[in-house]
């Protein structure tokens, strides 16, 4: 994947708010799994979506050096990766969530949480969904 990354440590979770210093992709560094956050500024959730997968990497006991983001700009970014919808949370660059919901557009994306519509999964969810991947990623 293309773009500047900046690393930021998994205690502030909150990536630097300045102009451009914010592109890169979102990689979390396990031993086992990288985790990708993929996002529009004109979406509130990223950030949010940040702080919940760094909680929920604690839970399932993952060892997490950083997280970087990447700020999709230009609908022309995502002919190459698995976007949809901001913010887009990828394990080995395939959706934690995964629905036909693919998109050529520079979208917010809706999740279904808790029997509803929202604009990011909770915590719960991303543990569940991680032990599952990871689950699926051992037995393959």
């Amino acid at each position: 994947m293309s773009g500047t990354t900046e690393s930021v440590g998994v205690t502030t979770q909150t990536p630097n708010t300045g102009s451009a210093s914010r592109s890169g992709t979102l990689w979390c560094h396990t031993a086992r799994m990288q985790i990708h956050i993929l996002y529009i500024d004109e979406c509130p959730n990223w950030r949010e979506a940040g702080v919940r997968m760094g909680a929920a990497l604690t839970t399932v006991g993952a060892a997490v050096s950083a997280i970087d983001y990447q700020l999709l700009t230009d609908a022309a970014q995502l002919g190459a990766l698995p976007f949809a919808g901001s913010p887009t949370i990828l394990v080995d660059g395939v959706d934690l969530f995964p629905s036909d919901g693919a998109t050529s557009d520079l979208a917010c994306r809706v999740y279904v949480s808790n029997g509803r519509m929202a604009g990011l999964p909770t915590v719960d969810e991303l543990v569940l969904a991680l032990r599952a991947r990871g689950a699926a990623h051992s037995a393959g």
